[in-house]
């Protein structure tokens, strides 16, 4: 019989030989502990006036102030954090890795470095400013590859490329 340090230590050495290879990550699930709604009016019919590429506005802005940005959900074969309704955004530059390739918008043929640069982490908060805690892959469109608009403020914007947005609304384009 394990121990619960026993299994602890299997898991944590488990995570530590899967490498840095996105194709082997560890995604732990989170149960939510209360029932939350995206706000009825997040999802816009179209898109809003405005809007520049991801990189641009990532280039200019500061924690607080209000973006509006065209990308691509992408940069890691699940760019949605399961439970949290977090997913990564990718700029419009970047070009998707071949269709041939099982998850085209992991954009696993650029460098992590490139991703980083060229990408967002787009969050949907509650009041308290804690991501919701509801999986939002599929809802209204979004999917990973799928053209997004995204309007939020600004929550991070660090020299590391760490850029986190909290998204007020968005559109799903084709």
């Amino acid at each position: 019989m394990f121990s619960k340090f026993s299994i602890a230590v299997l898991f944590l050495g488990a995570i530590a030989f899967s490498g840095c290879d996105q194709s082997k990550e560890v995604v732990v699930q989170v149960s939510p502990e209360s029932k939350v709604a995206i706000p009825g009016d997040f999802f816009l019919a179209a898109a809003p006036t405005g809007s520049e590429g991801l990189v641009a506005v990532k280039g200019k802005v500061k924690a607080g102030d209000k973006v509006i940005f065209d990308g691509r959900i992408g940069g890691r074969k699940e760019p949605f954090v399961a439970g949290f309704a977090l997913m990564t955004v990718v700029d419009m530059k970047m070009n998707p890795c071949s269709d041939a390739c099982a998850a085209p918008w992991d954009y696993c043929c650029d460098t992590t470095e490139d991703i980083a640069a060229n990408s967002a982490t787009v969050q949907i908060v509650d009041d308290a400013g804690k991501p919701l805690a509801l999986a939002i892959n599929g809802t209204k469109g979004l999917a990973p590859g799928a053209k997004v608009t995204v309007v939020g403020i600004v929550n991070k914007n660090e020299a590391d490329g760490t850029f986190i947005v909290n998204a007020t609304s968005v559109f799903v384009g084709s």
